[in-house]
């Protein structure tokens, strides 16, 4: 079975074939997909580092789905993933690469994100894939467990106004695209937070208010009269 070169771990072509096939739909899933009547609305930045030359076609993907509990690695993990709420996904280049998803949540305590990537290189002649995973705010996963279980489950139970949440992408296997750089195996960060009230809601807001000013003001006047 042939192997590919990695600076970190070493995996088996059919294994990336598996992580490569899990994470298929997190790739190619639409660019967003916005619910009716939704509730929430989040931005997703992506911060990718730049890269040597020898680091081509990078890409990237998420998913945000809810689950009654964080069963990442459990044998339950695929059947207690609820459907995908909203999802993502395309081509990353240097710099910061924003999404923005419409949800019909009313909290989220049970709602999760995860997020992998990858990016293509050569060595001596031969084509080789490293992959990333977003890391939770909380701490690393192993590496071999975000190989095995797929990238980590993502809690946004303590995402509110004013207090968004960020970690690391970090390479799991492969090549290190940041050797030599303050930061080895991150190939970026990612940052969620609540997105603010779109115009066309602060307006409706002030005109419910202005209309409930307008009732009281004529209450008042009939009584003075």
């Amino acid at each position: 079975m042939w192997l590919f070169e990695t600076g970190k771990n070493c995996y088996g072509l059919s294994g990336f074939r598996i992580f490569f096939l899990s994470s298929f739909f997190f790739l190619f899933f639409p660019l967003s997909v916005v619910h009716a009547t939704p509730n929430q609305r989040i931005n997703l930045t992506l911060t990718y580092y730049s890269t040597p030359s020898w680091v081509q076609d990078s890409s990237i993907g998420f998913n945000l789905f809810e689950s009654t509990g964080n069963s990442w690695g459990s044998p339950s993990q695929w059947q207690d993933m609820g459907p995908s709420l909203a999802g993502g996904g395309g081509a990353l280049l240097a710099g910061n690469t924003k999404y923005s998803a419409s949800l019909s949540v009313n909290s989220f305590s049970n709602l999760f994100l995860t997020m992998n990537g990858s990016f293509v290189g050569t060595s001596a002649g031969e084509p080789y894939i490293s992959n990333f995973v977003a890391e939770p705010p909380t701490g690393r996963v192993s590496d071999a467990d975000a190989w095995i279980y797929g990238p980590p489950w993502i809690s946004l139970n303590n995402l509110a106004p004013g207090h968004d949440l960020s970690g690391d992408l970090v390479i799991i296997n492969g090549y290190d695209s940041q050797a030599d750089t303050s930061h080895p195996w991150v190939a970026g960060t990612w940052n969620v937070a609540i997105a603010a009230p779109e115009p066309a809601s602060l307006l409706l807001v002030g005109t419910g208010l202005a209309g409930f000013a307008l009732v009281a003001w004529r209450r008042g006047a009939r009584k003075r009269i």
